[in-house]
């Protein structure tokens, strides 16, 4: 049976203290500004990207609901990124819609430059 090499620790330590350094993320700002709206806290906006991941970690032990909501965004956040990336994929053509709303829909898929050929037909 092979032996499992064990991580290098002390590598680990000093290529993600690079990224403590930098500058905080936009997202990380974002939930940071929430947290601020929440909780009446401030913060610099000068912070690093590890002094915001450690507030906000510590935000979310604090309060696990605070974390779920979070989580819950986030996922509705990745939702909206993969339909505005390929909204044809998401459309249902003719889904319990009027004559009217496929209509609408065939007029809102054309102006954003999509072409019939693109659309996405599948069974309700």
């Amino acid at each position: 049976m092979p032996t499992r090499s064990t991580p290098n620790r002390a590598a680990n330590k000093t290529s993600n203290a690079a990224w403590r350094r930098r500058p905080a993320s936009d997202h990380q700002l974002r939930v940071l500004r929430k947290i601020a709206t929440e909780t009446g806290k401030t913060f610099a906006t000068t912070i690093t990207a590890g002094e915001a991941s450690e507030l906000i970690e510590r935000r979310f032990a604090s309060n696990p609901k605070a974390a779920r909501a979070h989580e819950k965004a986030e996922r509705k956040r990745r939702q909206l990124d993969q339909r505005l990336l390929n909204p044809a994929a998401h459309w249902r053509f003719g889904d319990k819609q009027t004559a009217e709303q496929e209509q609408a829909e065939i007029k809102r898929h054309g102006a954003m430059g999509l072409s019939p050929s693109t659309w996405s037909c599948r069974p309700g």
